[in-house]
C-alpha cells in the first residue's frame, strides 16, 4: 500500500539557532504473506526488499530509500537509487 507523508527534520545553525524544513514522502507498506513466502529466508526478503527500493527510487527519482523490516532495529538506506 502506497501512502503520502510528510517528514520534517531539523538541524542546528551556527549562530546557536535551529533551522527546519519539511518534505514529502511516500511510504509502501506491504507484508511478506507466511502462506505465500513462508519458505524464504529473512536474507531473501531483505535481498527482495532492496531490489524493490531500487526500482522506487529509480521510478520516484530519489537519491534515498529507507527500508525497514520485520522486527529488527532500526532501518537501513539505499543511497543513489535514482
Amino acid at each position: 500500500m502506497f501512502a503520502r507523508a510528510e517528514v520534517t527534520y531539523a538541524w542546528p545553525r551556527p549562530d546557536g539557532t535551529v533551522g527546519s524544513d519539511r518534505e514529502p514522502v511516500a511510504l509502501f507498506t506491504g507484508e511478506a504473506v507466511h502462506a505465500y513466502l513462508g519458505r524464504l529466508s529473512d536474507e531473501t526478503i531483505v535481498t527482495m526488499l532492496n531490489e524493490l527500493s531500487i526500482e522506487l527510487g529509480a521510478a520516484l527519482g530519489q537519491e534515498r530509500i529507507y527500508v525497514a523490516f520485520a522486527d529488527r532495529s532500526g532501518s537501513w538506506m539505499q543511497e543513489n537509487v535514482s
